[in-house]
Formats: C-alpha cells, sequence, structure tokens
C-alpha cells in the first residue's frame, strides 16, 4: 500500500513540475493588475535587479500583448519612467529651465515615486528597468534590458513582432543605441530628448527596416542633432521617419510626446 501511495505521489509531483516547465507564464495569475515592482535575474553578474511594469486592467493570460519597453533618463529610476510613458510623471510645466528648476510641493522625482496613481487601462503591458540608475545604457545596463524582457515573456503573452522601444535623454540616447545594435528585436522606436552622434550616426542604417518618432523641444539644448536626426533616418531608410518639436519648451519634452498615452497610440501602427 505505501509503495502504491508513494507511486501516487510520484507521479502527480511530476505532472506538476512538468507544468510549470511548459507553461511558465501561467504564474502570472498572481499577480495583480495595474502599475508594480518585480524583479529579474542579470546574467551580467547574477543580481536581482527591479524594474517596474503595468499590466492591463483587463487583462487576459490567454492572449497576446505587445510588449512597450521605457529607458528612463539620467538621475531618475524604473517608477518615475513608468509613470511618464503614461504621461504622468511630475509636471515641469513650460517655463521649465533645466539649470535653475524647483519643483512645485510634491513634485519632486522623489516624491513622485513614492506612489502609483490611477492608470488607464490599454492593451499593452509596459516595462521600465531601473538599468543600474545612471550608468547609461551600454554594457551591464543593456543586457539587463534584455534579461527584463526575457523575464516579462517568461510570465507573459508576449508579441514578440510588437516590442517597441521608448527613452527620454539619456534613455532616448538608449532607445537609439538598443535599436542600432539589435534591430531585429523591436518593431518601432520613440527617443525623446535626443539626436544622432558618434557611433550612433555611424551605424544609422541598422534601422533601414525601423519606424522613428523623433521628439523635442525648440529650447533643450540637444534640439539642432534631434531636429538634424529626421534627415539622418530617412537616409538610412527608415520606412516612417516622424518628427515631432514643441517650440519654446526646454528638456522636458516628454511632458508633451507621452500625454495622454499618445505614445502607444502611434506604436499601435506597427
Amino acid at each position: 500500500m505505501k509503495k502504491l501511495i508513494s507511486k501516487h505521489l510520484t507521479i502527480i509531483f511530476s505532472a506538476l513540475a512538468l507544468s510549470l516547465i511548459f507553461a511558465p507564464n501561467a504564474l502570472c495569475q498572481k499577480l495583480k493588475t495595474g502599475p508594480q515592482d518585480l524583479t529579474f535575474f542579470s546574467t551580467a553578474d547574477e543580481t536581482n535587479q527591479v524594474y517596474s511594469i503595468y499590466i492591463p486592467h483587463s487583462f487576459d493570460e490567454e492572449k497576446e500583448y505587445p510588449l512597450v519597453v521605457f529607458l528612463h533618463g539620467f538621475m531618475s529610476n524604473n517608477r518615475l519612467g513608468l509613470r511618464r510613458v503614461f504621461g504622468l510623471g511630475n509636471i515641469q510645466g513650460p517655463e521649465f529651465n533645466i539649470y535653475d528648476y524647483v519643483p512645485e510641493p510634491g513634485q519632486s522625482d522623489l516624491e513622485v515615486t513614492r506612489y502609483w496613481p490611477e492608470m488607464p487601462d490599454i492593451d499593452y503591458i509596459a516595462a521600465a528597468p531601473l538599468a543600474r540608475g545612471s550608468a547609461g545604457y551600454e554594457g551591464i545596463p543593456e543586457q539587463d534590458v534584455y534579461d527584463m524582457i526575457d523575464d516579462i515573456k517568461s510570465r507573459f503573452n508576449i508579441d514578440e513582432d510588437r516590442l517597441y522601444l521608448t527613452g527620454l535623454s539619456m534613455g532616448g540616447g538608449g532607445t537609439i543605441r538598443l535599436a542600432i545594435t539589435r534591430p531585429d528585436v523591436w518593431a518601432a522606436i520613440a527617443p525623446v530628448c535626443a539626436g544622432l552622434s558618434g557611433e550612433n550616426a555611424d551605424m544609422v542604417g541598422n534601422l533601414s527596416n525601423i519606424p522613428v518618432h523623433v521628439f523635442v523641444g525648440t529650447r533643450d539644448r540637444g534640439w539642432e542633432s534631434a531636429r538634424d536626426s529626421k534627415a539622418k533616418y530617412e537616409a538610412a531608410g527608415c520606412p516612417v521617419v516622424e518628427y515631432t518639436e514643441y517650440p519654446g519648451i526646454e528638456h522636458n519634452s516628454w511632458e508633451y510626446a507621452y500625454k495622454d498615452g499618445f505614445i502607444f497610440e502611434w506604436f499601435s501602427q506597427f
């Protein structure tokens, strides 16, 4: 009798193990919907790294979802980044000057990362890595982005033909770099406050199959570089090149680029 029970238990545990191996995204049912923080395992240094993710309120585990990846700027973080891609970051306004900016009470980068606002129900999963803070998006932080994506794909049904990339300032430059070095991954990109220079400019031909939308303010010190990048993307053969500039806006054009969820609407074309 004991041998029979033992045999049955072995079969049950074996079946359970196989179900976890072959259906890893079943684990996503344990996660709540909306914005939250998760961690992934870094293959670069074998550490656990944090990222923020938005799961649609109407989430269906049987459905494939497109994924939008957002790369934050210098001295920012994943939580504020996820808020900003929804147009829900701290408001700096048209008079913003990066050199003498004093945030309104409750509107500093730190303060607005302490809570999640109500986010609309959209038909996307969106994610923002911390990517080692302000280290840029080369080397280990670059690998972090792809490790994060692998973690997300292990939890959810992701449409691998609809991976989109956007970011602002340092993250805008990171958007361009990651698309140039791995053009096979991305369906479309949208760099904000970022132009083409150096190695990225030399390798822009790698983007010949990727739609691009550039956003920048005319008072941004990087305005001319971003403006001139339009012709470079067109010369590279990008199938769609859109350029939006905001007159009189300084280094905060992301407030307008991401307003009212516009970026999700734009990505939906590709």
